[in-house]
């Protein structure tokens, strides 16, 4: 399930929660899945710092160490770049050293 702006906490905690094990399937969809999700949740800590909750009746119960998901997050970053076609492949040199001067 895609994330939006007008999803739940339930949505995007659920979605973390399917994704946490990205590194273990070797999906690169699932962590990119759990970083949105999990940055989403950080949005929705601070709106909810901010205004004391999300509104329409919903309250927002952190339940995590933000430092700890925000921790998660980059080792998430981090694990995605080694994966991504972009880092597995790295920048291609061409040889000159036959060339003539």
């Amino acid at each position: 399930m895609s994330l939006t702006s007008s999803s739940t906490l339930a949505q995007v905690q659920a979605a973390m929660r399917d994704n946490a094990s990205y590194a273990i399937h070797d999906s690169l969809t699932e962590c990119e899945d759990y970083i949105t999700a999990a940055n989403n949740y950080l949005v929705m800590a601070a709106e909810g710092m901010v205004h004391g909750g999300r509104g329409g009746g919903e309250e927002l119960r952190l339940g995590v160490n933000l430092e700890i998901l925000e921790r998660s997050i980059r080792t998430a970053t981090a694990w995605q770049a080694a994966k991504s076609n972009t880092a597995r492949h790295g920048a291609v040199y061409a040889d000159l050293s036959g060339m003539r001067e």
